[in-house]
């Protein structure tokens, strides 16, 4: 048989003259042997490849990749002499690509064998060189394609973080999709294009001995917490393995604090916390079952935001906490490190890892009742914030961010007692009190990779108490009884949601310290965008929601630009001359005209650098059409003195506070004319006909050219409408070219 297997690759194209048909069979059925044990042990390693315990999953995936790569050609022209009914369309190749099911349909289509060689014969005559490859076996012929890609392929594996990162998530989305699925642990609600997902059998985790009190499951949590917090002495793992460390604790005298605001700072690692009621008839039903036995449901307190990596790093540098698994995130190489991202959620701890900082804090990881009870409103809502999905209250898969956000970007989502991020950014481990298996542990409340359904309050997953993951975090919590008062002090919040009156009325206007430049409010709202009786790429109109923003009211200036080149953050413009000016950038007499002859990429590094992005297509366009919607920023008809465009006769550029009876109805200076302005989306020119995002849509996934608005000085009147669009490669600057920036907070 394998020599037959061996000799079906060698001689597949003189299958007929040379290789009888039950050395034919004998390869095949050897070949779908190997497709559908490698299959089977697919489905069968899925689940501890989600929950973090085995890699088997990976390789075996990878294996059928290249298997499966390496061996179609050389199959797909020696059974094709054995098929006389298929259609010559070569459909049925397909069925090979589809594991178990492609191999068996198949291979009844081959017990329908004939000697007839006709549809090689008509594949040989559509394609002369076929005949040349397949006519010369012995030569490589096929097999040098696949080799070279594959080769590639490992190279740059293990060369390119991003292709690295790419592949093992497609391989996670596969592994995420398929498995069986026997009795369940729990009840888990969840989507399954989550990053992780639930484990359906305890004995895959292999019993573990860590270096921890062992205290009986029948013991109420509270005394167990006390036992490890409130000890002399509390022995927690450390960096290195087998090795335990002592944590001096100041043995407490449980004293009355002033509890009357409901909220606490930790001097341990400055976190705030807050006090927490419990109402059993807003918990599910799941965590009511956990309510026997513990003393600390009524009278609790948990962090207001999740840990983030400036407080993690400091219980690292005390020696206490292990460093995270990984430093990088999704999108970031040095997350853990970069002070940029200090503010954000560490990521990639294990249970344990978030369990040992807790208790360095003088805290422990909430229960899963007082998780889900500080996280859901009085109605006992889906959200935090009541019953309906927004992307605009929580960091989940609709945000688009793909990645973690810093703690309380959200302000509009937290609870009614003003917690952050129940929901999104980061799972978070809480400590389940019904769960005697230590190696198996519970997770709430959705990543930022989760979708609408997976952010909710009630949402968790069982997973590996060694897992760890770029949208896993923690916070921690403490019962009344366990607060030493030498740890805290009382703390005052400040209102940082403002109500529906307090929000800037439209068109107010506001200084930017890092620049200098005046932004204007631009209120959150409905708005038709496109034009019904414009061009092709104008409709159809449709109604697009977009949220509030700051909008620059002037475009970026040389001198604006220049500080940021100065700064390090921004390079020069392509060239830095004018079309009719040879000393332009560098001149101080056009410092206050608009930066031109910059790529999108150079606009896109400004507007981060001042901690805004370019304006999404539609921002623009309700920045432009103002309240009224008008087909120009003034209005509805065209006024040639209103702007500069090419029938002005300048031919150059002109100041960025210029054209003020041109001013949009929002206060914005030059949407129409002197410079085209990038935008952040990419141009399809049927978008509007078929996206589907009626909310803050930001354009195509992918896509060549990137958007300009507004036309300039050296286009016509058409482009000087609020709705017209036109693009550009993303690296054409142009003498006519610049932008804004938008901000959101």
């Amino acid at each position: 048989m394998f020599k037959s297997y061996l000799n079906m690759f060698r001689n597949y194209a003189n299958f007929s003259g040379k290789t009888t048909r039950k050395q034919f069979w004998s390869a095949i059925g050897l070949h779908t042997f190997i497709l559908l044990l490698s299959d089977f042990g697919i489905i069968l390693s899925s689940s501890s490849y989600r929950t973090g315990i085995s890699k088997t999953f990976l390789g075996l995936v990878s294996f059928s990749i290249l298997y499966r790569f390496i061996t179609w050609f050389p199959l797909w022209t020696i059974t094709v002499r054995r098929l006389h009914d298929i259609q010559k369309n070569g459909w049925w190749i397909l069925l090979y690509l589809i594991p178990v099911i492609g191999q068996i349909l198949l291979l009844v289509f081959l017990l329908r064998k004939s000697r007839e060689n006709r549809m090689e014969k008509i594949l040989f005559e559509m394609n002369p060189a076929l005949r040349s490859i397949a006519n010369r076996p012995r030569k490589g012929g096929w097999i040098w394609l696949p080799l070279i890609l594959i080769a590639a392929c490992i190279f740059y594996y293990f060369r390119d973080q991003y292709f690295q990162t790419m592949y093992l998530s497609a391989v996670s989305f596969f592994a995420e999709n398929i498995g069986l699925y026997t009795e369940s642990h729990t009840d888990i609600i969840d989507k399954p294009s989550d990053f992780i997902s639930s484990i359906q059998n305890n004995s895959n985790f292999p019993i573990t001995t860590d270096a921890r009190t062992v205290m009986s499951s029948d013991v109420p949590e509270i005394q167990r917490t006390q036992a490890g917090i409130l000890s002399e002495v509390n022995v927690v793992p450390t960096k290195e393995a087998g090795e335990v460390s002592e944590i001096p604790l100041v043995s407490p005298s449980i004293g009355v604090v002033d509890l009357e605001n409901g909220v606490l700072k930790s001097k341990m690692d400055e976190t705030v916390i807050i006090r927490i009621h419990n109402d059993r008839d807003t918990v599910s039903s799941t965590a009511e079952s956990e309510l026997s036995g513990s003393g600390s449901i009524n009278n609790f307190w948990i962090d207001r935001y999740e840990v983030t990596n400036q407080q993690y790093h400091h219980c690292e540098t005390s020696g206490i906490c292990a460093p995270p698994n990984s430093e990088r995130s999704a999108t970031a190489e040095d997350y853990y490190e970069d002070e940029a991202y200090a503010n954000y959620p560490v990521i990639n701890v294990t249970y344990y890892q978030a369990e040992t900082y807790c208790n360095w804090a003088g805290r422990r990881l909430p229960t899963n009742l007082e998780w889900e009870s500080a996280a859901k409103n009085e109605s006992g809502d889906p959200y935090p914030w009541g019953k309906t999905f927004s992307k605009e209250k929580t960091n989940a898969v609709e945000s688009r961010n793909r990645d973690t956000q810093a703690v309380g970007t959200y302000p509009r989502g937290r609870t009614k007692d003003s917690i952050y991020d129940f929901s999104g950014n980061v799972w978070e481990w809480v400590n389940s009190e019904k769960d005697t298996n230590n190696d198996v542990k519970n997770i709430r409340g959705g990543g930022w990779n989760s979708y609408a359904d997976s952010v909710q309050v009630t949402s968790e997953l069982l997973v590996s108490s060694k897992y760890f993951s770029d949208n896993l975090g923690f916070r921690c919590g403490i019962s009344t009884n366990e607060i030493n008062p030498e740890f805290y002090s009382p703390f005052e919040i400040e209102n940082d949601i403002p109500s529906e009156d307090d929000l800037p009325e439209s068109g107010s206007e506001r200084d930017r310290e890092s620049d200098g430049m005046i932004e204007v409010f631009i209120p959150e709202g409905e708005f038709v965008m496109g034009n019904p009786n414009g061009a092709i790429n104008e409709k159809p109109a449709h109604s697009v929601f977009v949220s509030s923003f700051w909008m620059d009211k002037m475009e970026v200036s040389n001198q604006q630009y220049a500080s940021c080149v100065r700064a390090g953050a921004c390079t020069d413009p392509i060239i830095k001359k004018s079309f009719k000016n040879a000393a332009y950038f560098d001149s101080s007499e056009f410092e206050n005209f608009p930066v031109i002859q910059v790529t999108w990429q150079q606009a896109d590094d400004y507007c981060k650098w001042i901690g805004g992005r370019l304006p999404t297509e539609a921002e623009w366009e309700k920045a432009a059409k103002g309240p009224e919607g008008t087909l120009y920023p003034w209005g509805n008809e065209f006024i040639a003195e209103y702007l500069n465009f090419s029938g002005s006769g300048i031919n150059d550029t002109q100041p960025v506070d210029g054209y003020e009876n041109g001013i949009s109805g929002y206060g914005i200076l030059n949407l129409s004319g002197n410079v085209a302005e990038w935008v952040l989306d990419r141009y399809a020119e049927n978008w509007y006909s078929i996206t589907n995002q009626p909310q803050n849509p930001t354009g195509p996934e992918a896509g060549t050219y990137r958007i300009l608005r507004g036309g300039s000085w050296l286009t016509s009147q058409i482009t000087a409408q609020t709705v017209n669009r036109f693009q550009s490669v993303p690296t054409g600057a142009a003498f006519d070219r610049g932008f804004r920036c938008v901000r959101q907070k």
